[in-house]
């Protein structure tokens, strides 16, 4: 089991903190002994004393610096996202700006403050290859494919750390989309229903929430 001492008493800034993924890992920097600081655009109230959130929204560049040289953070989880797989027109503005603008600003100041590691969870919904004739599935997809091409373009030319994961479907407690596969089935079973599947052509990698946690905290050392 890696050990993750190296942690305690880093300081650790994450977004998406109030999501399903973050909110596990918020609780598990802290049993770790990090100083965990997290961002919110909505105000979040004091759960725990070794969390200590900000309202802000990083997908400003002057509130992200300034949020920056407050903390000054040792590692950088960027997990806030729009989550939608809609392929509606009306997606792309709020994709651009929760997904790809945030990052691009997180970067942007991340590089010129400094951090000793920038983690960035890409996603399956990504296109796997950069060839001319691969189209992104959807606005969203389209934005973590842009996110991820700008971490590693900010890795090549200006040498910031970055670790990018590429994270499937994730499962586990608290998952608030209970129409996922896992958390719908159970549901329905419980209910004493018959869940209704889809053609099942599409193969997926199901991953449980603390395992993705685990790869998280291993990201930053």
């Amino acid at each position: 089991m890696t050990d993750f001492n190296a942690l305690a008493g880093k300081r650790v800034f994450v977004t998406g903190g109030t999501g399903f993924i973050g909110s596990h890992l918020l609780d598990r920097l802290s049993e770790v002994g990090a100083r965990v600081y997290a961002v919110s655009r909505d105000h979040q109230p004091d759960r725990s004393p070794a969390i200590r959130w900000y309202q802000a929204d990083v997908a400003e560049l002057p509130t992200t610096r300034t949020l920056f040289e407050a903390i000054k953070p040792h590692v950088v989880y960027h997990l806030a996202s729009h989550v939608v797989g809609t392929r509606s027109v009306d997606a792309i503005v709020p994709t651009f700006q929760s997904n790809l603008m945030t990052t691009v600003n997180l970067l942007t100041v991340a590089q010129a403050v400094g951090c000793e590691r920038f983690v960035l969870p890409g996603s399956l919904e990504e296109p796997s290859s950069g060839g001319t004739d691969v189209v992104p599935s959807s606005p969203y997809a389209a934005t973590k494919w842009a996110s991820s091409a700008y971490a590693r373009m900010f890795h090549a030319l200006y040498q910031l750390p970055i670790v990018i994961l590429r994270v499937y479907m994730v499962y586990g407690p608290a998952q608030g989309d209970v129409k996922k596969l896992i958390p719908y089935v159970i549901r329905s079973v419980l209910n004493g229903d018959v869940p209704t599947f889809s053609s099942g052509q599409r193969p997926i990698d199901w991953i449980y929430v603390d395992d993705v946690v685990e790869a998280l905290l291993a990201s930053a050392l």
